[in-house]
C-alpha cells in the first residue's frame, strides 16, 4: 500500500506487535495512542467496537462502491482499517455504532457475489460468539452445512462458516486473544450461558418503560441491521434458535391477520437481526438479492435530499410506516437495497396495524 497515510502505518508503536491481527479496534486505539504521545494530549474516550454482528457485502467494483456510499449516504470509513489485496480491496464504514464491511465480489472470496449477477447469495452476515468451539459442534450436530471448517486465522480469529437451509451464509468466529485471556483452550465450556436472556430482558425492559419519549434508534436497536429474506419465517426463527443458538425479540414480532409471521428480530449478545417474508424488500437466496441493510440516520427527511441528490436510485419514497419508523429505501449502483429510516413514534407491535 502506498499512500499518505503509509508512514504513519510505519511507525508501529512498541505494544501493537508484528503478529496482532489486523483488526479495526485495535488500529483505531493505537492510532490514537501514537497521535496522543506526539501531540501531548489526551488519547480521549475513544473507543469503537465492532458489534457483534455486522454485515459484509461484495461488489464488482468497490472503490466505486465506497465512493458512492461515503457520497451519497453519508457513511464515514474507519481508514486506518482499510486493508489492499492483489484480490481488491476490503473497508469498513460506519455510521453512529453501525459497522458494515465491503469488500470485492467472486467466488473465491468467501462465494459473495453482487446482486448483479443474478441468483447467487448477495451478502454474509459475521458474528461473533462467545465459545465458537460449542458453537461449531451444536451447528453441525444440528445438521447445518459447514463450508469452511473451524480453525485459527491469521488475523486473530477461531472461525467457521455454515450456511442456512435457505442459503444464507454465516461467519462465525472468536478472538484468540479472548480465548487466552479467559486462561482456556478452544474447548473451554465455562462462560455464562445466562448473557443472551440477561440481553433481552434489557431491552424489553427499555421499550416496555411507561415514559413516552421516543429515542432514535428505538431503544435496545444498533444503527445498522442485517435483514433477511425467508421463505418461512416462522421455520427460521425456530432453526436460528434450534441451530445458532439466537434468542428471537418476541416483542418485535409481526404477525399477520392468517396467522403468519411476517417479520421479527434475533439477538446474539448485543447485536440484533431482522428477518423477514419475501417483499419488495427482497427475495430468499433462491430467488436473486437476499438481502437488505436497514440503518437509523438522525435526520431522515435530509438523508433522503442528500442521497436523491447524489444520484441514489430511490424505489420506495419517504414515508411513515406502521412500526413507528418513518424511512425510504433505495439501491445502489449494484443492486444492494438499503432502507434509511428514522424513529418518531413508539407504538406497540404484534398484529397488522
Amino acid at each position: 500500500m502506498t499512500d499518505d497515510l503509509d508512514p504513519l502505518r510505519q511507525l508501529r508503536p512498541d505494544r501493537l506487535l508484528s503478529d496482532d491481527p489486523v483488526d479495526p479496534q485495535i488500529l483505531a486505539r493505537e492510532r490514537d495512542r501514537l497521535m496522543s504521545t506526539i501531540t501531548g494530549t489526551s488519547a480521549g474516550a475513544a473507543n469503537r467496537r465492532t458489534p457483534s454482528i455486522y454485515p459484509r457485502l461484495a461488489y464488482q467494483d468497490e472503490r466505486a462502491a465506497l465512493e458512492f456510499l461515503t457520497r451519497a449516504f453519508g457513511f464515514r470509513e474507519r481508514r486506518e482499517a482499510r486493508m489492499e489485496h492483489p484480490t481488491g480491496m476490503l473497508a469498513w464504514l460506519e455510521v453512529g455504532d453501525g459497522v458494515v464491511m465491503i469488500g470485492r465480489a467472486g467466488e473465491n472470496l468467501h462465494g459473495l457475489h453482487s446482486p448483479q449477477e443474478s441468483g447467487q447469495t448477495t451478502m454474509m452476515v459475521n458474528v461473533y460468539v462467545d465459545n465458537v468451539d460449542a458453537h461449531y459442534r451444536k451447528a453441525k450436530a444440528e445438521g447445518a452445512r459447514i463450508v469452511m471448517d473451524l480453525e485459527d486465522m491469521f488475523w486473530g480469529d477461531r472461525r467457521y462458516e455454515a450456511l442456512d437451509p435457505e442459503g444464507h451464509r454465516w461467519h462465525f468466529g472468536e478472538r484468540l486473544s479472548d480465548i487466552r485471556s479467559r486462561g482456556s483452550d478452544p474447548d473451554d465450556q465455562h462462560r455464562d450461558p445466562r448473557m443472551s436472556e440477561l440481553n433481552q430482558e434489557k431491552m424489553m425492559s427499555a421499550i416496555e418503560q411507561a415514559e413516552p419519549t421516543t429515542s432514535n434508534p428505538p431503544s435496545g436497536s444498533p444503527r445498522i441491521l442485517a435483514h433477511l429474506i425467508y421463505d418461512d419465517v416462522g421455520s427460521a426463527i425456530g432453526w436460528l434458535t434450534e441451530v445458532f443458538g439466537f434468542g428471537e425479540r418476541t416483542e418485535a414480532r409481526h404477525v399477520a391477520g392468517d396467522g403468519t409471521i411476517g417479520r421479527t428480530q434475533m439477538h446474539v449478545a448485543d447485536s440484533l437481526i431482522t428477518i423477514g417474508e419475501p417483499s419488495i424488500h427482497g427475495d430468499s437466496p433462491r430467488r436473486g438479492v437476499s438481502s437488505m441493510l436497514y440503518v437509523y440516520v438522525n435526520d431522515v427527511g435530509a438523508h433522503y435530499r442528500q442521497a436523491q441528490a447524489a444520484g441514489a436510485t430511490v424505489v420506495t419514497e419517504l414515508d411513515d410506516r406502521p412500526w413507528g419508523d418513518r424511512c425510504y429505501q433505495a439501491i445502489d449502483p449494484e443492486g444492494h437495497q438499503w432502507t434509511f429510516a428514522q424513529h418518531v413514534r413508539d407504538v406497540a407491535l404484534g398484529h397488522d396495524h
